[in-house]
């Protein structure tokens, strides 16, 4: 039978050669040192798109387009701005951008600078009329559009002019909304001919007048 400690008397213990079983105790292990990974801060796409519409510098009293094209994807390689605009659209929702690189990125506008001058020849012909004024108040990336001031609703609730607004939804590259009218309410128009075309048309709309229903947009 096996003897346990509690079997070895005192006396017995002190002899010599007398084999004390002590219980097993597990070595000690050196500490494991913590070491705390650094974070890999990975570049994200949509960081990177928000840093390249910002401009930089205040635009709120922008006077007409070209004073709003003050951020990377204005100056920078226009084909490094159309990838970087691919890949953070390719992470989710398409990235707040002008109209003019949505139609680049769908291959229906030659060039950027062929969208600058749409937006210049669309301000030099309102510019040039009375009443119309431009808009540089919108969300950084996003683009400016004119109201013609005549037409905002007289009374003490405000309303909205008639605004003329650039938009890559179909290649005319302008809509018009009526005075009064919600945002969803959008008549295309033909490009800058179209709207030259129908120019004193849209200046007569009034938020409590009536007006033509029945509106088509011109081939451009």
């Amino acid at each position: 039978m096996t003897r346990t400690m509690l079997d070895i008397g005192p006396d017995e213990a002190n002899v010599p050669g007398a084999r004390a079983r002590r219980p097993v105790v597990a070595p000690r292990r050196p500490p494991t040192r913590l070491v705390l990974a650094r974070p890999r801060v990975e570049p994200l796409p949509e960081l990177e798109w928000a840093l390249a519409v910002e401009p930089g510098v205040e635009v709120v009293h922008a006077g007409e387009p070209a004073e709003l094209r003050r951020a990377w994807i204005h100056s920078a390689d226009e084909h490094q701005v159309l990838d970087l605009y691919l890949e953070t659209a390719a992470h989710g929702a398409a990235p707040a951008g002008p109209w003019w690189l949505t139609a680049l990125a769908a291959r229906r506008l030659p060039s950027r600078s062929a969208g600058f001058e749409f937006e210049d020849a669309v301000h030099a012909l309102l510019h040039a009329r009375r009443g119309w004024v431009y808009v540089p108040w919108v969300c950084e990336g996003e683009d400016g559009y004119w109201e013609y001031t005549p037409s905002e609703p007289d009374s003490p609730l405000g309303g909205h002019p008639t605004t003329v607004t650039l938009t890559a939804a179909h290649d005319g590259w302008l809509d018009v909304i009526p005075a009064g009218e919600d945002d969803d309410v959008r008549m295309p128009l033909a490009g800058v001919v179209g709207l030259a075309d129908r120019i004193d048309e849209i200046e007569s709309w009034r938020a409590n007048l009536p007006r033509q229903r029945d509106w088509t947009s011109r081939a451009r």
